[in-house]
This record gives C-alpha cells, sequence and structure tokens, in this order.
C-alpha cells in the first residue's frame, strides 16, 4: 500500500468515527428527550433498539 493510500485510509477512518460519534450523540439526546416525555426506558428500548447499557449511558450524559 503507497503513503497515499494509507494516508486516505486514515482520513477514511477518522470520518467514519466522527460520523459514528455524530450518531451516537443523536441517539443519547432522543433517548433524553423521550425521557423528559414521560416514556420509560423498555419503550425507549424497544423504539431505538438499544441496550440497557447504552440507555442508562444516554441518561447519565
Amino acid at each position: 500500500m503507497t503513503i497515499a493510500e494509507q494516508l486516505e485510509e486514515k482520513g477514511l477512518e477518522k470520518g467514519r468515527a466522527e460520523e459514528r460519534q455524530k450518531a451516537l450523540a443523536e441517539t443519547y439526546a432522543s433517548v433524553r428527550r423521550m425521557s423528559d416525555m414521560g416514556m420509560s426506558t423498555e419503550v425507549i428500548k424497544q423504539a431505538l433498539q438499544l441496550s440497557d447499557e447504552q440507555i442508562q449511558e444516554a441518561l447519565n450524559n
């Protein structure tokens, strides 16, 4: 793999990581809004297809 290809791959990986982080932040914001609206964690978990740990992390951040 050439240096240019390596740099391109690193750039793509960084871009994907940034997109994943942005999507996670948006999901966590949705969890908080749904919780503020009075939805139970079970309803949120089913609606967003998240684990208990992900729900708790979203509510604690």
